[in-house]
């Protein structure tokens, strides 16, 4: 991602930057009242986040940081720490990610709550090898997978869960 702002609510001698314009390198329902983002990090700096707005497919937020005037213009990561209530009677949970992407980390926690195991179904559009890790082989409730390379816009990953543990 690229940070290039052109505004005048960044400035040089001040002591942190204010509001930031991401597009979203995923997407889910958004609409929910039940999506939280938990923190954002940009280059492993975690940010002091005093407003969030989601619209669409654009995260905007005020963040607070002395390291991030040095940070516009250039190429940036960025990480999204997010939690979201869903039915379980639902079963599954999609993320869809809309954008080229490289890196990618999504991970499944379901240790809160009273599911017992996690399949996660990617459907990433890369020819790099995707790397799973779940915390148990066989009644998994927490899954990360990592992509090293670049991923193609309409991919995304699938998490399935199950009230039954595999004997």
């Amino acid at each position: 991602m690229k940070t290039n702002i052109e505004s005048d609510k960044f400035k040089r001698g001040e002591t942190h930057c204010s509001t930031w314009y991401v597009r979203a390198a995923f997407s889910t329902d958004f609409d929910t009242p039940y999506f939280y983002i938990d923190k954002i990090l940009i280059n492993d700096i975690p940010l002091t986040l005093n407003t969030i707005r989601i619209t669409e497919s654009l995260v905007e937020f005020e963040a607070y940081h002395d390291k991030l005037l040095d940070l516009i213009g250039k190429e940036v990561q960025v990480d999204y720490v997010v939690r979201s209530l869903v039915r379980k009677a639902s079963n599954a949970f999609n993320i869809k990610i809309p954008v080229p992407t490289k890196d990618v980390r999504v991970t499944f926690d379901i240790k809160e709550s009273d599911l017992k195991r996690i399949t996660v179904v990617p459907f990433f559009t890369s020819k790099t090898p995707i790397q799973k890790h779940p915390d148990d082989e066989k009644n998994p409730r927490r899954i990360e997978i990592y992509l090293s390379d670049w991923l193609f816009p309409l991919s995304g990953v699938v998490c399935i869960w199950q009230q039954e543990t595999i004997d």
